[in-house]
């Protein structure tokens, strides 16, 4: 996902994960139950491998739609054969001349078995044309509904660690036949702790800040809201959200969230272009914003084959540039691998980035594309 680089950060948005379309709800709320269906993954990532105690991050997230209060039941179409197989066998004649019939039951039974092999293929080629006629012209289900997600990340950078637990829900209603609008909102809770094992400095006696945080300074549990508003279709997403617009130690007007961690804007938008029958594009951006720190451009596109595997070029301002794959198994799982390097102006010897991401995907139905991926 898209985070500013921080060696002391706390929160959900402390991490830069560079497969942030995996995890859109983490980001912003409005995105939770975006599918129809269920959906975990289960991520981790090795930041500057080069590095003893480099930044470690790994997670699980699960988001879906809240079942429906009050469904109505609706009648299913169902496809009925029009043909009679033992009509239309009757009306077979048997010969009357030329060869001698000495089995006239065997003759009837191959000519049966004959016609029901036809009208097998016929009702196969009928069901398929109705369920065809059936499926909506869209793959989004263009109606109100309610969903959820939820988050669990453990992120550790040198001495500092974070575990951040993220529930998330937002409201979804359609704005016409073809878009949907979102409104979601998440509040997160966060543990930050501070490991003097892990930490070297030149002078323990003399240095105020590690003497804080070596006697708990930084050890805290806090907590905060994010709201966020999403607008979509099959060809295009775009979306706004606010990470810490209030918590604990949050004051009206301030600048600064918990414990003077800024409040954080976030502008992500997608979209999908059909280049040929079995290839899609998708260029998108994830754009951070706050008062007092530099802006953080994350900017992606993917190239998808047959919507089963993609390629992708990522890159990140000030920080990397990189790449990534992916795949679905079984119409069911999904695997994907990013590979980072360090721009020129951050040391080589940083290493590279690796980060994979494990999805499931329950009860998998029609989903919509930007977020079938």
């Amino acid at each position: 996902m898209w985070l500013l680089v921080s060696f002391h950060a706390s929160g959900q948005i402390a991490l830069p994960l560079t497969q942030y379309t995996e995890v859109l709800p983490l980001f912003n709320p409005a995105f939770s139950g975006i599918e129809d269906h269920t959906d975990i993954r289960i991520g981790l990532r090795r930041q500057w491998s080069g590095i003893n105690n480099s930044p470690f991050a790994n997670y699980v997230h699960v988001s879906g739609m809240l079942p429906e209060i009050k469904r109505k039941k609706k009648r299913r179409v169902r496809y009925r054969s029009p043909y009679d197989v033992d009509k239309m066998t009757d009306m077979v004649k048997l010969p009357g001349n030329a060869l001698r019939m000495s089995n006239p039951n065997l003759y009837r039974k191959l000519v049966r078995d004959s016609i029901q092999r036809a009208v097998r293929k016929l009702d196969r080629k009928a069901r398929i044309k109705l369920r065809r006629q059936l499926q909506p012209q869209t793959s989004i289900r263009i109606r109100p509904k309610h969903g959820y997600s939820a988050t669990l990340l453990n992120d550790e950078q040198g001495a500092f660690s974070n575990l951040t637990a993220n529930l998330g829900y937002a409201y979804h209603m359609p704005v016409s036949d073809k878009m949907i609008l979102s409104i979601g909102v998440s509040a997160t809770f966060n543990s930050a702790e501070f490991d003097r094992n892990r930490a070297r400095v030149s002078n323990e006696a003399d240095d105020p800040l590690y003497q804080l945080y070596a006697n708990g300074g930084l050890n805290r549990f806090s907590y905060y809201i994010n709201p966020g508003v999403s607008l979509y279709s099959d060809n295009f997403y775009v979306s706004y959200g606010i990470n810490r617009i209030m918590g604990s130690g949050l004051g009206s007007g301030q600048v600064f969230g918990i414990d003077g961690v800024e409040t954080q804007h976030n502008l992500i938008a997608a979209t999908f272009i059909d280049l040929a029958p079995d290839f899609k594009l998708s260029p998108g951006i994830l754009f951070s914003y706050k008062v007092l720190s530099p802006a953080t451009l994350y900017a992606n596109t993917k190239l998808f084959y047959k919507e089963k595997i993609w390629l992708a070029l990522n890159y990140r301002n000030r920080d990397a540039v990189g790449g990534a794959f992916g795949f679905y198994f079984s119409d069911k799982y999904k695997l994907s691998y990013a590979y980072d390097v360090p721009v020129a102006k951050l040391n080589n010897s940083f290493g590279s980035t690796h980060e994979f991401v494990f999805g499931i995907l329950l009860k998998k139905g029609a989903a919509p594309k930007p977020f079938n991926f």
